[in-house]
């Protein structure tokens, strides 16, 4: 039997009985700045910059700078370890290139997607429970499977079963509005101009993730909620871009990261199926305007 339920019964009891989620979140501000990022870092100042363009509540370098990473150090605190990896490979790009992702995540909040994404869900829930009931009042459904009676377990399993072709109609519908919602958000981050830099960051990113680069559009468009570097970088970008992040993928396979190279070509459709995120060549080809400049 696993001990992962008991363990984790006792941590959130020991951090509820001896106050540490208050002790840390006052203590968050002073930790982040003891690293280095304190309200002079140029980043902080960016990314305040952006909070007024995007029109926030006014706030204090400062405050905004609390409030952004006291969510990020209760996250490394109490959640599970990729956070605080996410934030080291954060850590290793240049500043515009970490301004450039947050631009991007910001486009996300400014287009209402998370709102959105919730509201799909909200409805997909409902629709779940209100299909179980049909299930579970239909005395026919039942005899057709040889039941007499109409258990609950047994209701559940055949509508867990009944459902299947339908669920992966719906996972194809949800990666194609996940996509969209990638490229928008790269268009709202190259519409502040950073352009140039939200696309070698993603390219450092994927290289360091060892992700998919180039995938096949089908199979991207089925598996990946998010699309894969090549086709993002096409679209945002056009051809000639396109044909320089080949060049570099080439250059990898003499680099000793050809581990890289088994998903690099993936079928659009399957992409478009099993990715909820655009392959990123049509990421970053999409991020492509010539003359594009920064937003005074």
């Amino acid at each position: 039997m696993s001990m992962l339920p008991a363990v984790t019964i006792l941590l959130d009891t020991a951090i509820l009985y001896f106050g540490i989620l208050p002790w840390f979140w006052k203590i968050s501000g002073n930790i982040v700045a003891y690293m280095g990022l304190d309200a002079e870092n140029e980043i902080i100042h960016t990314l305040s910059f952006l909070a007024g363009v995007m029109i926030w509540s006014q706030q204090t370098i400062w405050l905004f700078f609390r409030d952004m990473f006291k969510g990020i150090c209760l996250s490394i605190l109490l959640g599970p370890p990729i956070v605080a990896a996410i934030i080291v490979i954060v850590q290793c790009k240049n500043e515009e290139e970490v301004v450039a992702v947050i631009a991007h995540e910001l486009g996300h909040w400014k287009l209402n997607h998370t709102m959105y994404s919730f509201i799909a869900v909200q409805i997909l829930t409902f629709l779940q429970f209100g299909g179980y009931t049909l299930v579970r009042n239909s005395k026919d459904l039942f005899q057709s499977f040889g039941f007499d009676a109409q258990p609950v377990l047994i209701g559940l399993v055949i509508f867990q079963h009944t459902v299947i072709p339908l669920q992966h109609l719906v996972s194809f519908g949800l990666n194609l509005v996940s996509r969209a919602f990638e490229f928008q958000a790269d268009a709202f981050a190259k519409k502040l101009g950073y352009a140039a830099a939200l696309r070698s960051g993603l390219v450092k990113l994927q290289e360091e993730n060892l992700s998919a680069m180039n995938t096949d559009p089908w199979y991207s468009a089925y598996h990946y909620s998010h699309v894969p570097l090549g086709f993002r970088q096409y679209c945002n970008w056009g051809m000639r871009q396109w044909s320089r992040y080949l060049v570099s993928v080439q250059r990898l396979c003499h680099t000793g990261k050809e581990e890289n190279l088994s998903a690099m070509n993936t079928d659009p459709w399957y992409s478009a199926y099993h990715y909820s995120h655009p392959p990123l060549v049509e990421r970053l080809a999409a991020l492509e305007e010539p003359g594009s400049k920064k937003e005074d």
